[in-house]
């Protein structure tokens, strides 16, 4: 039996002679092909507010979901994902009436990225996809391979949907501004602390949380808990330095490791962060110094 079993091999699309214009016009002469259900196309090559330019934009039949598509070769890395991120921040902010998830498309996720894609999938509906050339019997085909699906996951329980809070048509600001003004005060305070050379530095508003991200990944998340919040952040090789400087202030935090990294909690009030202000600017600094390594 097992010899009536063909053996494939996995190519690289550019050393087969493609580049990552073919691959997206691809996709968007068959949107089907990525895995996400019968989708259309509605634009390649979106213009967006920033500048930049989304590579697909695609909708279900239906018309009520949309997905804001990047596409790369080789192996996936941070300034992909960011841009992914921030593309469908654009989209869904001009366009709250409908869903929205964000589709990330290459060769390869490496194992680190795929933690850092995995974690914000917890709080950002991300979709990400392998896109490869696979030869069979002499024939290459291409070949997609869904490896993370939170708008599968959405669809099934709802737990992973991010709901932008826009009841009524006011903007996710406007829910935090309601729901916990002293979370928005937090961010704005937090956000201060970041070193002002960083690029590509963006707020996330989620329906349970608020996140300040550089290149992908979370520098804080706050999470509001009743009169108080909780301010998080991850560090990887600093983190024992990350420990030392709290433990100097003499406060208290929680800690556990997630798999190369460790998930650090500090409890809050609307007061903690200004009077702990050169703190947390010092965990910025070890936070972006990780994630540039």
């Amino acid at each position: 039996m097992a010899d009536q079993i063909t053996i494939s091999k996995t190519l690289s699309i550019r050393d087969c002679g493609y580049d990552e214009n073919w691959l997206q016009e691809q996709i968007a002469a068959k949107p089907n092909i990525i895995g996400l259900g019968d989708l259309v196309l509605v634009e390649r090559e979106k213009r967006q507010l920033s500048g930049g330019k989304l590579d697909i934009l695609l909708k279900n039949r239906e018309g009520d979901t949309l997905f804001e598509v990047e596409v790369m070769l080789g192996e996936t890395d941070g300034d992909h994902i960011s841009r992914t991120i921030e593309y469908w921040d654009l989209e869904q902010r001009q366009d709250l009436k409908r869903k929205h998830f964000p589709v990330l498309i290459a060769e390869g996720v490496t194992r680190r990225f795929f933690n850092l894609i995995y974690r914000l999938s917890l709080s950002i509906p991300i979709v990400a996809i392998k896109a490869n050339i696979v030869e069979v019997e002499g024939k290459n085909a291409l070949h997609f391979t869904t490896i993370l699906n939170a708008f599968q996951d959405s669809e099934a329980d709802g737990r992973r949907q991010i709901e932008t809070a826009s009841n009524g048509g006011r903007s996710v600001e406007d829910y935090w501004q309601k729901k916990s003004p002293a979370t928005l005060v937090a961010v704005q305070n937090l956000r201060k602390a970041i070193p002002t050379d960083c690029p590509r530095i963006t707020i996330y508003y989620q329906k349970r949380s608020v996140s300040i991200m550089y290149k992908g990944y979370y520098v804080f998340r706050i999470k509001p808990e009743g009169k108080h919040f909780l301010v998080e952040f991850w560090l990887n090789k600093r983190a024992k330095t990350g420990a030392k400087l709290i433990e100097s202030k003499g406060l208290s935090f929680d800690r556990a490791r997630e798999k190369d990294e460790v998930r650090f909690g500090l409890k809050a009030d609307d007061t903690f962060i200004g009077k702990n202000s050169e703190m947390f600017a010092q965990i910025a600094k070890l936070v972006v110094e990780d994630i540039d390594l």
